[in-house]
């Protein structure tokens, strides 16, 4: 019975929930639009909507990032019968 681990980064999972937070913070710029009509509207032109979703999607990505700033390791214990996954949460900053 020979036992191998091997660890890796789930980098998917941690670029998906960059993107997530990214797209959420895009789709707060309905909220404001919905708050300040006058300010945020299509008539006055889309370049403050833009600036307002670039600068609300930037703001979200850097909160995740503060939330899971490396992808959390992931130790696979390969074993001739079965395999089990162990996750280990990146350290707490802070």
């Amino acid at each position: 019975m020979t036992k191998r681990i091997r660890k890796f980064t789930n980098w998917r999972v941690w670029w998906r929930g960059i993107q997530g937070a990214f797209i959420g913070g895009v789709a707060n710029t309905v909220s404001a639009m919905i708050h300040d009509a006058e300010k945020f509207n299509f008539s006055d032109g889309i370049h403050p909507l833009w600036q307002f979703a670039l600068t609300s999607g930037i703001v979200s990505a850097f909160l995740y990032l503060k939330q899971s700033p490396v992808p959390p390791e992931e130790e696979v214990i390969e074993d001739e019968e079965e395999v089990e996954v162990k996750r280990t949460p990146p350290p707490a900053s802070g």
